[in-house]
């Protein structure tokens, strides 16, 4: 495991700082995040079949397409109607409001990981 550190000068001393991981937690959050980045690649892929069936005009009635939006759907709901969604050429329909909700996910995503590594080490003066 890789030690970063960093070097301060002070006008008295030379002050030496090191990322230095808490004991016993970075194997176990190690694992959380990855059963983290396991669900949310698991919403994202969910997501992107729902934003591909929209956009061919998948029947509703069709089996897997009410599989696909019923489990996205609590996923997708608080997203609903903040844009609408835009008819191309040729008849697709491209919903925003699905990609919209692939960002935001995306950006709670990396929100978690990032919270999960401050937590896991911690500066300390050396």
């Amino acid at each position: 495991m890789a030690v970063v550190t960093e070097t301060t000068r002070t006008s008295t001393s030379t002050a030496e700082r090191a990322v230095v991981p808490i004991p016993g937690r970075p194997r176990g959050l190690a694992r959380l995040s990855q059963f983290i980045d396991y669900a949310f690649w698991l919403l994202y892929s969910l997501l992107f079949i729902r934003l591909l069936l929209v956009f061919v005009a998948a029947s509703s009635q069709a089996g897997f397409v009410r599989f696909i939006r019923d489990i996205t759907d609590p996923f997708f709901a608080p997203f609903r109607g903040i844009v609408a969604n835009q008819t191309v050429e040729g008849g697709f329909t491209l919903a925003i409001p699905i990609l919209i909700a692939m960002v935001v996910y995306g950006l709670l995503h990396l929100a978690i990981n990032k919270l999960l590594r401050v937590i896991a080490y911690r500066r300390t003066a050396v």
